[in-house]
Order: structure tokens, then sequence, then C-alpha cells
């Protein structure tokens, strides 16, 4: 099963049309801290400082963290101006986006070998 590179990213806005997506580092943090979500998206150009803060705190809750694409990539995917950090705050939404993370790892993978 071959997976369309914009799989994630459409879900992802579909997601945030669903209004269950929370974006924005600091609103993030909280709702990572009052445990409102499934899955933590990290943009790959986050700043060290602040991705590990928030990994921290998603750890600490078993929320699984996953980085994908870049600061422009998300805002651009959830109609927003640049963002670093993304909290699913629905289990199926979180499952179907990290089932297509990997297949887009997996994918990139078999294209290096």
């Amino acid at each position: 099963m071959t997976a369309d590179r914009s799989a994630f990213w459409r879900l992802l806005g579909l997601a945030t049309r669903a209004r269950k997506v929370i974006t924005g580092s600091d609103a993030v943090e909280i709702g990572l801290r009052r445990e409102k979500g499934f899955l933590l998206i990290l943009a790959e150009d986050m700043a060290p400082n602040g991705a590990d803060k928030l990994k921290r705190i998603a750890d600490a809750r078993n929320i699984t963290v996953i980085s994908c694409g870049t600061r422009e990539d998300m805002g651009h995917w959830t109609g927003k101006f640049e963002r670093v950090a993304i909290l699913i705050a629905d289990k199926g939404f979180a499952d179907r986006l990290l089932e297509l993370h990997k297949l887009q790892k997996e994918t990139d993978i078999e294209a290096n070998i």
C-alpha cells in the first residue's frame, strides 16, 4: 500500500476544519497539561528548547510525538500563519495521521534503497 505524500496534510486540514486540533506552542502546552490530546506533531524546524519542553510534557502523559514538515507546511494546512506545534484532540484522527506518517517514512526509506 502506497501513501500519497499529501494524504497526511490533507487529513490534518480535515481535522482542523472539524475543530479537532489545537495549534500554537502555548495553546498546545496547555492542552497537553490538561491531557486533551492524542498526538503531538512538531515542526522539524522548531527551536530545540521548545520542542524538548513539549516532548517532556507529552512523554509524561503518554502522548505520541512525531516531527513532520516545516512551520510553513503546518501553517498552510491548518489555515493559520506558521505553526510549530499541533495537538490532535481526536483519537480517530490521531491514529490515522500516525499511520499515514509511518507509511510516508517507510516509503522514504524504500526510495533511498
